[in-house]
């Protein structure tokens, strides 16, 4: 199947890049806000797994991405601080719809700069970023063996204590 492959890929790529992965399933999810975010009444309380989920989902939809789902893998069982999103594409999706999911992520208040183009994915897209949250939106027509947009976050302080063992 080729989500297990763009997982796999998607996984590496954050753990590259941040340094820390994970992230949550629809069981844990309440006890991944929890352990990922600043307690509610904190000074600056950033985001929480929860709405980090819901901003993809939102942003998602406002790019007419159809069939976004969020893929677990061993890092996203066992840490709280990860979350991987994809919805597949018959062809490579418009920019203007890439477009679409960073203005609603703006929107909903993540800083949202250009993402270098990558020549060997032949993908483009974004890189926001909101409290300690970071994301990685890439679209394009061969993303790892997946034609569509994958959207990955992950929490900068997850190595400071956030990661939770699923059981």
């Amino acid at each position: 199947m080729r989500g297990a492959g763009v997982a796999a890929a998607a996984v590496a790529a954050v753990v590259v890049l941040a340094g820390c992965g994970g992230g949550s399933d629809e069981r844990s999810e309440g006890a991944a806000s929890a352990s990922a975010s600043v307690p509610a009444g904190a000074k600056g309380a950033g985001p929480t797994t929860a709405s980090v989920r819901r901003d993809i989902r939102a942003a998602a939809g406002a790019g007419t991405f159809e069939g976004l789902r969020f893929v677990r893998t061993g890092l996203t069982e066992r840490l709280a601080c990860q979350l991987i999103a994809v919805a597949e594409t018959s062809a490579a999706p418009a920019r203007r719809q890439v477009e679409r999911v960073a203005e609603e992520l703006e929107r909903r208040g993540w800083k949202v700069s250009p993402r270098p183009e990558n020549k060997e994915t032949a993908g483009y897209g974004y890189l926001p970023e909101k409290g300690s949250w970071h994301m990685d939106v890439i679209a394009g027509a061969d993303l790892h063996g997946m034609t569509g947009i994958m959207i990955e976050a992950w929490a900068a302080d997850c190595a400071a204590g956030s990661a939770t063992p699923t059981p």
